[in-house]
């Protein structure tokens, strides 16, 4: 019985500080009419605060490789949530 509660306590404890990612669509901010496949933070906790990177103060999601949102029509990329940012004066045609 023991051997089995801690392999379950074992188990459950590397599920402690783990972040999970769901799927979006979003607009692409270039084509017109384009739909953008990106992922968005579906479940974290306080300890991202904790991580080393707030010394180079760089805080997740941005230190994820899904924080990097990328559109193949139009081949933008972006840090998750910046594509609302975008401005037309920024945009080549």
């Amino acid at each position: 019985m023991k051997k089995q509660l801690s392999v379950a306590f074992l188990a459950l404890s590397s599920f402690a500080n783990s972040t999970t990612w769901g799927e979006l669509e979003v607009d692409d901010p270039i084509v017109k009419g384009a739909k953008c496949a990106v992922a968005e933070p579906a479940s974290y906790g306080g300890y991202i605060y904790s991580w080393p990177s707030k010394y180079d103060q760089v805080f997740w999601p941005h230190t994820d490789r899904n924080g990097i949102w990328y559109c193949e029509t139009s081949g933008f990329i972006a840090l998750i949530g910046d594509f609302d940012e975008l401005k037309p004066a920024e945009m080549r045609e």
